[in-house]
């Protein structure tokens, strides 16, 4: 932009890459020397920087960007590292928000093992949509398998006799699979919607405010119902939502 606000003005790559690389240095200074004892809760995530792990922490009540670590790896070490860095400047986490990750985990127990450690509720509903489109996807399918069916069965001439007789086993085959497919889906939606219900801190049913214990009971049920579908990767997300529940409900 430099030549365009100011004509005949040119700055070379390197300086400019001397100017950013200035910056960074004393971005990385001040850092260091940040108070963080008055941040109490933060979300801990990683990001990823042309394949590299980078080391994330967020004070929940501010938003401010208390940790940031550019790592070879993202296990139980690299966080407690990353983490050590900040309890020198004063950090004392009470609360934790996390994914499922185990290396943040294992980080949080071994630097704050008072820490309350809770399960984020986006990656939970991120894998359940991922499932819910999936089971919309071939429930649309089998309708129109079974649409497809019939329309053939239109084309073959009545005289087709032994032809249409075989269409028209198709045809029930296909609305089976087309009713399955719907039941399927009907049945993760309602237990979708339940997760959903219970990640909202009141019932608004009641108009009460939730306790832990009942959103954890929800999770439970949502879970067991999404077991029962036959479908591989429902089991798959029944054991995910089953082991963040505790997480979830706090």
């Amino acid at each position: 932009l430099i030549p365009l606000l100011y004509p005949g003005v040119r700055v070379s790559y390197g300086k400019i890459q001397g100017i950013l690389s200035e910056a960074e240095e004393r971005a990385a200074r001040f850092n260091t020397q940040v108070d963080l004892s008055e941040i109490d809760a933060s979300a801990l995530d990683e990001m990823f920087s042309q394949g590299d792990p980078v080391l994330a922490g967020v004070d929940l009540d501010s938003g401010y960007l208390h940790s940031l670590a550019l790592r070879e790896t993202r296990g139980a070490q690299d966080w407690a590292d990353v983490l050590n860095q900040g309890k020198a400047q004063g950090l004392d986490l009470g609360v934790v928000v996390k994914d499922a990750a185990q290396g943040i985990a294992a980080g949080v127990r071994e630097v704050f093992p008072d820490a309350q450690q809770r399960d984020d509720c986006f990656h939970v509903l991120y894998e359940m949509n991922k499932v819910r489109r999936r089971l919309e996807s071939r429930a649309y399918g089998a309708l129109q398998s079974e649409e497809d069916a019939k329309a053939k069965l239109s084309r073959i001439r009545v005289k087709e006799a032994k032809q249409r007789a075989k269409q028209k086993k198709r045809i029930t085959w296909a609305k089976l699979q087309s009713v399955e497919a719907i039941d399927r889906y009907d049945r993760f939606d309602r237990a979708y919607r339940q997760v959903q219900d219970a990640l909202e801190p009141i019932d608004m049913k009641t108009g009460q405010l939730r306790t832990g214990d009942q959103a954890q009971a929800q999770f439970t049920q949502a879970a067991a119902a999404i077991r029962a579908i036959d479908d591989h990767r429902c089991a798959k997300l029944a054991g995910y939502l089953n082991n963040r529940a505790p997480g979830l409900s706090l």
